[in-house]
């Protein structure tokens, strides 16, 4: 039987606006510049707490990866869809106007974020929108089987893949 963790999750659609164009690309060569120059140079001026930046390469479509202990992101100059999830680390609680106490996983790693995007945007002389779900608890299956790297071929997605409905849409 699988144990389980629980856990906490939040999903965040970052939105730039005046950097990049579905379709046709950065806005200009000079936007896209001021942006690789923002990653490359201006991002790491500051230390940031929760978020570290790791370049793009060739073989995976060249954006860079934001990553935090919850996740990461793939720094797209359009926008970003991404899932963190708690990694049991420190947990806030606050007391809400309504008196209430409120558990919240990522606060400090959203408000940063937001910092970060917003800085990038102003830089490349566009805007940022940061779309946040609430919170929502999870339960995490923990690994129980050693992976040894000598899996028959066709036999992972047999042993730790998840079964396809019938006519289910594949995005």
């Amino acid at each position: 039987m699988a144990r389980t963790d629980k856990r906490h999750a939040i999903t965040i659609n970052g939105v730039f606006n005046g950097i990049y164009e579905w379709g046709r690309g950065f806005m200009s060569r000079e936007i896209a510049d001021k942006w690789n120059w923002f990653w490359s140079v201006e991002f790491r001026k500051t230390d940031h707490l929760f978020w570290k930046y790791a370049d793009g390469d060739m073989d995976f479509g060249e954006c860079g990866i934001l990553s935090c202990n919850s996740g990461s992101i793939y720094m797209h100059p359009m926008d970003f869809n991404a899932v963190l999830v708690s990694s049991m680390g420190c947990i806030c609680t606050k007391r809400g106007d309504d008196g209430k106490e409120y558990i919240t996983q990522f606060e400090s790693e959203i408000k940063h974020l937001k910092e970060i995007c917003d800085a990038c945007a102003e830089f490349c002389g566009g805007s940022f929108t940061l779309y946040i779900s609430p919170e929502y608890p999870i339960e995490v299956v923990r690994p129980e089987e050693e992976y040894t790297g000598e899996i028959e071929k066709g036999e992972y997605a047999k042993r730790f893949g998840v079964e396809r409905e019938k006519g289910s849409y594949i995005y």
